[in-house]
């Protein structure tokens, strides 16, 4: 029988942050070293400190697929331009601060920083699934900040 190596909370860490860096390279390999270092170590910060505050959330059982989406969106949409919009009715990266729609380049923007966003944030889940400890503790973080009370039951969400 194989016996189950157990590591440090410091050694789960930096293996996690070294998966990190090896998944961004292979996700993005046209995007020049120096490049994926910044978004890496960016990354790596969000996430270790989402784990903080996942270890002190309460523990109310087991993640399911709709608390994975729940901090998908919010991490993903939160502090974007989109939210500046909202909140401001207007927004540095538009031209006309008088309007309260967006127009088509505006639109683009969005949609490129959800996609960027979202692209890193996939590539950190598959990683972190790796190891179910960390991944339960990153997603009840990442709920933690905002998303903890969204709609647990994709039956109950209309559009």
């Amino acid at each position: 029988m194989k016996e189950r190596v157990i590591l440090s909370e410091n050694e789960s860490i930096r293996k996690l942050n070294e998966r990190l860096t090896d998944a961004f390279y292979e996700a993005y390999p046209d995007v020049q070293d120096k490049n994926i270092e910044h978004m890496v170590r960016n990354f790596i910060q969000v996430v270790n400190g989402i784990m903080d505050v996942g270890e002190k959330v309460q523990d109310n059982g087991e993640i399911v697929h709709m608390d994975v989406a729940n901090s998908l969106v919010y991490w993903c949409v939160t502090n974007t331009s989109l939210e500046e919009f909202i909140e401001s009715g207007s927004s540095k990266n538009y031209r006309d601060e008088q309007r309260t729609h967006l127009n088509k380049e505006e639109t683009e923007h969005l949609i490129k920083e959800f996609v960027a966003r979202t692209a890193d944030w996939l590539i950190g889940l598959e990683v972190l699934k790796e190891d179910p400890v960390l991944f339960k503790r990153f997603v009840k973080g990442a709920l933690a900040f905002g998303a903890d009370g969204w709609e647990r039951n994709r039956g109950m969400l209309g559009y």
